[in-house]
């Protein structure tokens, strides 16, 4: 039986904030990015998805 996975995720637009990897990474989560203005997919653990700066 396949486990559940569960998410960390969070928000930067702007270009405000600089992205920080977390101190501890556990496999059971996936760590989500929500940015207006990033060019890469991935930086880290943080996966990127694109989104309105309307946030």
């Amino acid at each position: 039986m396949q486990q559940k996975k569960y998410a960390i995720y969070t928000a930067m637009v702007g270009g405000y904030d600089e992205i920080m990897q977390p101190t501890v990474i556990d496999d059971r989560f996936d760590y989500i990015l929500f940015s207006n203005d990033i060019k890469e997919d991935r930086v880290g653990v943080w996966l990127f998805c694109l989104s309105s700066s309307h946030l």
